[in-house]
């Protein structure tokens, strides 16, 4: 299936991006996995960065989308993601952010239509910086 232009665009910037060694990966050994993106959906700050919506996983890190993102959707960033399972390294093409766990399910329930797999995953906070205490 051909991608729009716009679609086609951000996949090559994504699939750079994720050869880059800084690329945050997703880990498939705890419930809620790390991912830090650079743009989000127009409305989430960075404390609503809450949940993501895992669209497809392949071990190709050149796949592309299977189908469309409902236009609904286009103010979100969809946006790839490396995580390693059971000792295979998969490549995520991931929308978000959704501030609760309902309006990701709520999108998900859109989705799956397209996406069969689709899945919701909460996304850890980054962690805090080593600030020294003042007096220490």
């Amino acid at each position: 299936m051909q991608l729009g232009k716009r679609y086609r665009a951000q996949w090559l910037v994504l699939a750079i991006a994720l050869s880059l060694p800084s690329l945050p990966a997703l880990s498939a050994s705890g419930p809620a996995p790390s991912v830090k993106t650079s743009a989000s959906a127009a409305s989430a700050t960075t404390h609503e960065k809450r949940f993501i919506i895992i669209l497809q996983s392949s071990s190709d890190p050149s796949e592309q989308l299977k189908a469309s993102i409902p236009a609904e959707f286009q103010d979100f960033e969809v946006f790839n993601a490396r995580r390693t399972s059971e000792g295979k390294t998969l490549y995520d093409i991931c929308l978000g952010h959704f501030a609760t766990l309902a309006d990701a399910e709520r999108a998900q329930r859109t989705l799956l239509r397209r996406f069969p797999n689709a899945s919701v995953i909460p996304v850890k906070p980054a962690p805090a910086a080593n600030v020294p205490v003042k007096g220490q």
